[in-house]
């Protein structure tokens, strides 16, 4: 399993809630496939600590949802963006 670091980087409470960011994965396959992927938890977001959640996308569609990837390598974009964080602090969230 690889761990992938999604960072948004230091920013001043107005610029928090909907701020996004984008990580790219790559993916190889020996033929075409159909794959999904999850979080670990039931949701399709990260809660963060004290206050927040980033909300996840894969290819610009939620978790769970099936992706068709071609043989060879494929690069997909994770999107994360932010919502609900209420005070200036240093919010982290993870998913195991």
């Amino acid at each position: 399993m690889s761990t992938i670091l999604i960072d948004h980087g230091t920013m001043g409470m107005g610029a928090t809630n909907g701020n996004s960011t984008t990580q790219n994965v790559s993916v190889s396959g020996v033929a075409p496939t159909t794959v999904a992927f999850s979080l670990i938890q039931p949701q399709n977001h990260i809660v963060f600590e004290p206050s927040g959640r980033a909300e996840i996308k894969l290819d610009n569609k939620p978790p769970v949802t099936e992706i068709d990837l071609p043989e060879g390598s494929t690069l997909l974009p994770i999107l994360s963006t932010l919502s609900g964080i209420r005070a200036e602090s240093i919010n982290a969230g993870a998913s195991y």
